[in-house]
């Protein structure tokens, strides 16, 4: 208004000048308070600490014992029947670098008639080890280890996997695998077996960091019952297995219950070889604590306690939602939480510093105040430490922006101000779609990968963007690593792989068109020309077909087949979340699934002997199978209410399908 009514154009043009001036720091000014200014000096020195602190504290095993586990490891993948042709020695240094990095190394000399190899590695640790060995089996011998089916074929000649003296070190100090909804999606059922495995593949991936929840229901009831309950009382507290994931964060109590003895007696000494065995490798378990959820039948015995009822999560009955949550000011909660720290290490060893444990997980607080936030952080810390005063809090990051309505700069600053930076770890849980870390202030935290919602499967990925955005935040003063934490597993392992390479990526981001390229022979092996390149043309087309989802879509594409039949079951775009319409053309995906099926069927007798390509055949087929079945259903329902006849065809050709 006032440069409107200058007399003078200089006037006028000067004003403006200084109204954008203005206008430009306002907005700066605003971002500045809507993102605070990350304290590079601080959050440099809470990262420093805490890998000196990790160092110094965290019990580990001595190298003997890790160099036996890699070499076990070595063992299960090749056994004695296979004929293996190498020979593995390992050598184990016992610590981390002073940074808190992984550093690992392998060799590999053939003999005279280049029909065996001699392969050494070393590492400063079973995982860093391990990881060599791993870098060796890709980069040289052309394999892979995955969750769905192993490349595990040796060439004819030795004497071409032989390579000089070669480094690797990893970016940060952590490399993370798992989300808390992954023990109940996917692992649930799981005995020692099975265990063992993903323990072989977490090892081999570089995994340094894992959750370790199993039998943590008899801790709770050695817990429970000291405190006057009886076992009848827990069966309205603790859910059935399928549901721990949701009971343990306090969305439910009492669902598909009544645990028998037997089963917590596995349970207990599941956890024990689980344990065992990461101490083995080097892995640094993560075990639960204590987050205020308590039984319905404590609070019966303490009416004098400061309780609340969380809300209701996802309309479940009142019997079994709206669990009762202990206040952080009440003087029980570090009680309690100290007690299920003691009772855990009693149970399974003093074995870790590293403890996770999320007190809102889909559900607000109490209250907004940030002064509130503060105390029920620092009372969940102050539990820990009375437990185990070297306590580590590793925190998902996933409130804050699942209910970021609810947690503005204000909330988080008073929530994470509750525990020391150097004490607390964030995982940044979905940082490939939407990163959170820099509303994190100084406190350390974890690249991670979600991807998966449910266990649903689909092809889905965003390749691109996890190797350009996990580079970026590798910048940042307080990153402290990488990680995977999908809820479901066994699917896209190729986008996981990936992921959890980033851990010993370059200073550069990875060119995933090449890192492509060698996957391919890494997963399905090689052919004569010429397939090897028609390989490498179909690896690169499925990829830039189906998992370069260009949207900010949060999981895969949900297939129609999974949901409930209707007439009106499709998911909005507008929502982002497992939506069921397709952002690649399905046309593309089928021209892609029928270039494998030429090259598997040209090549069948030495594809006969390689599960992951077969796997990979199978995979891609169904989600052909699952795109064209939406096509068919959109024409029959579009026909279905023109009242046309045509309808009836693709109501049978979806049937057949």
């Amino acid at each position: 208004v006032r440069t409107a009514i200058m007399p003078s154009c200089g006037q006028r043009k000067h004003a403006l000048l200084i109204s954008a001036v203005a206008i430009i720091l306002a907005c700066e000014c605003y971002n500045a308070r809507a993102l605070p200014l990350i304290n590079e000096e601080q959050s440099l020195l809470a990262v420093k600490q805490l890998a000196q602190h990790t160092r110094l504290t965290q019990p580990i095993s001595p190298p003997r014992v890790q160099e036996e586990a890699v070499l076990g490891l070595f063992r299960r993948l090749f056994p004695v029947s296979s004929a293996c042709p190498v020979k593995l020695s390992v050598k184990i240094h016992g610590r981390t670098a002073p940074d808190g990095s992984d550093i690992g190394s392998y060799e590999a000399d053939a003999d005279v008639s280049g029909s065996t190899l001699a392969l050494h590695v070393e590492g400063t640790n079973g995982v860093a080890g391990a990881s060599a060995l791993y870098a060796f089996l890709k980069s040289k011998a052309g394999m892979s280890v995955t969750w769905t089916e192993d490349q595990l074929e040796w060439p004819s000649d030795m004497s071409r996997l032989v390579v000089s003296h070669t480094d690797i070190k990893s970016n940060g100090q952590f490399s993370y695998y798992e989300n808390v909804c992954t023990v109940s999606y996917s692992m649930v059922w799981w005995q020692w077996d099975r265990w063992e495995r993903e323990l072989d593949w977490a090892a081999l991936h570089g995994v340094n960091l894992m959750l370790a929840f199993s039998g943590q229901e008899r801790v709770w009831q050695n817990v429970w019952l000291r405190q006057g309950m009886s076992v009848e009382s827990l069966d309205k507290f603790f859910s059935g297995p399928g549901f721990f994931a949701w009971q343990r964060m306090g969305n439910l109590r009492g669902w598909g219950g009544n645990l028998s003895e037997q089963f917590m007696n596995a349970q207990e000494d599941l956890q024990t070889r689980i344990l065992a065995r990461m101490h083995e490798f080097g892995i640094t378990p993560v075990l639960p604590a204590f987050a205020g959820f308590v039984p319905e039948a404590w609070v019966k015995l303490h009416p004098e306690a400061n309780v609340s009822r969380a809300p209701n999560w996802n309309n479940f009955p009142d019997k079994y939602c709206c669990d009762y949550q202990l206040e952080p000011n009440d003087p029980t909660f570090i009680d309690i939480g100290s007690q299920y720290v003691e009772e855990q290490a009693k149970l399974y060893g003093n074995v870790t510093i590293f403890y996770n444990t999320d007190t809102f997980n889909e559900l607000n607080p109490a209250s907004s105040d940030p002064e509130y936030l503060k105390q029920s952080s620092s009372a969940v810390f102050k539990a820990l430490t009375s437990g185990n005063p070297n306590a580590i809090w590793l925190m998902q990051g996933w409130l804050f922006y699942n209910e970021r309505d609810f947690w503005q700069e204000p909330q988080i600053q008073g929530y994470l101000s509750g525990v020391p930076d150097d004490r607390m770890v964030v995982l940044d849980l979905m940082a490939e779609v939407h990163p959170v870390w820099k509303k994190l202030q100084n406190k350390p935290f974890i690249w991670c990968m979600l991807h998966n919602f449910g266990g649903n499967l689909g092809m889905y990925g965003k390749m691109s963007d996890v190797a350009r955005l996990r580079h970026e935040s590798s910048h940042a003063s307080n990153f402290a690593g990488v990680g995977i934490t999908p809820e479901g597993i066994n699917q896209n392992v190729e986008v996981y792989e990936l992921a959890l390479d980033q851990r010993w990526a370059s200073a550069t981001a990875t060119n995933v068109e090449r890192w492509t390229h060698s996957w391919a022979a890494q997963r399905w092996g090689t052919f004569p020309q010429p397939w090897d390149t028609q390989a490498q043309s179909i690896a690169q087309s499925l990829r830039s077909t189906v998992l370069e989802c260009p949207t900010d879509q949060r999981g895969v594409v949900k297939s129609l087949v999974t949901l409930r039949p209707s007439l009106d079951c499709e998911r909005n775009m507008t929502i982002n979340f497992m939506v069921t319409d397709l952002y690649y053309k399905p046309n593309d995906l089928r021209q892609v699934w029928q270039n494998l099926v030429r090259l598997c069927f040209a090549n069948r007798e030495a594809i006969a002997n390689r599960p992951a390509i077969q796997y990979d055949l199978a995979d891609l087929t169904r989600q052909v199978l699952s795109d064209s079945f939406l096509g068919h259903y959109h024409e029959f329902k579009k026909n279905y209410f023109l009242a046309t006849a045509s309808f009836e065809q693709h109501e049978i050709k979806a049937v057949d399908i």
